[in-house]
């Protein structure tokens, strides 16, 4: 075989593979995009031992339309007898004087779910924070499963992070509100997102079981 002949293989054999990397890097993006569209439809409203409200931008106290959109659909199941309590999350930005669990609850509390049947736990700053603060308190209270509110397209990375922190998980999304921009733009950052998410959990060491600890 003459250098000619051999060159042009090595460049067929680098043409190919930087095909087949290309390809990858569209197919992965592609399949976890349609995995988050496929979890919107889902929508388990079997009884479990509380809801929890997934945090959002409030207001001065007051819900935006997004927290709204999730208090409201959590107090719907909370009628309909899918949980006795209604846990609801999230922390606040340091200019504001509420806590995103805090506005939620009052929400929840001001259209008539009792009280003594409302949790608030005012940590978290993103998903991932808040999961794991909810976690520590499904621990406290005994709770086993938990039904999470939140939006259609942030579903499937809810679930996710709350399977990760030991949870056993059901969904039911609010669908009344999904924010002033695009539905492909949420898309978009919810896939990079996921993406994000499980290339950390593969390149991160498996923690050890810890005893006492909840399901997974």
């Amino acid at each position: 075989m003459s250098d000619n002949q051999g060159v042009r293989r090595s460049r067929r054999a680098v043409a190919v593979l930087v095909i087949i990397v290309l390809l990858a890097s569209l197919a992965i993006p592609a399949v976890i995009a349609l995995r988050i569209l496929m979890d919107t439809r889902i929508d388990d409203r079997q009884p479990s031992d509380v809801i929890l409200v997934l945090g959002a931008a409030q207001y001065d106290g007051r819900p935006g339309p997004v927290l709204t959109a999730r208090a409201r659909h959590a107090a719907q199941l909370h009628r309909a007898g899918v949980a006795p309590q209604v846990a609801t999350v999230g922390g606040r930005q340091p200019a504001d004087r509420f806590t995103e669990a805090a506005a939620a609850a009052g929400w929840l509390v001001d259209h008539g779910i009792p009280a003594s049947a409302v949790i608030r736990i005012p940590r978290g700053r993103d998903t991932a924070t808040s999961m794991r603060a909810f976690a520590v308190a499904a621990e406290r209270h005994g709770w086993q499963t938990v039904t999470i509110v939140t939006d259609p397209l942030h579903q499937f990375r809810s679930r996710l992070l709350a399977q990760a922190a030991g949870l056993a998980v059901r969904s039911s999304p609010s669908r009344d509100v999904s924010g002033s921009l695009p539905g492909a733009y949420f898309l978009g950052r919810e896939t990079l997102a996921v993406m994000e998410y499980l290339v950390g959990r593969a390149g991160s060491p498996r923690p050890a079981a810890e005893p006492g600890g909840l399901s997974r």
